[in-house]
């Protein structure tokens, strides 16, 4: 079975026209949601990833997207999770940290969850 989920590459310039944030956000509203996510994880390595996020920067623009990894975090965040979604999204947050920071991987992996979490609700 071939595994797409870890070739994010994949979903370049496939996806961004799709995703718009919730709000503009402001960084001083992302860190408290991300801070207080860091609270629900148990993962060192998710707990890394996110605080990479936090750090901002060019790292988390994902340009054949035209999306912020920080952005999509901050709407996943603001979704009421269950136990069980905060376990997916600690999962993909630990692949991610292991697997390949890029911008791609960050936002792309955060889409798919994002979509995922949306339409549960």
């Amino acid at each position: 079975m071939e595994n797409t989920f870890q070739d994010v590459h994949k979903y370049d310039n496939t996806w961004g026209k799709n995703y718009m944030p919730s709000c503009n956000w402001k960084e001083s509203d992302k860190e408290a949601l991300f801070l207080n996510l860091i609270t629900r994880l148990t993962s060192v390595d998710a707990i890394k990833m996110v605080q990479l996020i936090m750090k901002g920067g060019v790292e988390n623009y994902d340009v054949s997207n035209n999306a912020n990894a920080s952005d999509i975090l901050a709407d996943i965040c603001t979704i009421p999770l269950e136990k069980k979604e905060i376990n997916l999204l600690e999962e993909q947050l630990e692949d991610n940290f292991k697997l390949g920071q890029c911008p791609q991987g960050r936002t792309t992996r955060l889409f798919q969850l994002y979509l995922a979490f949306v339409s549960s609700k």
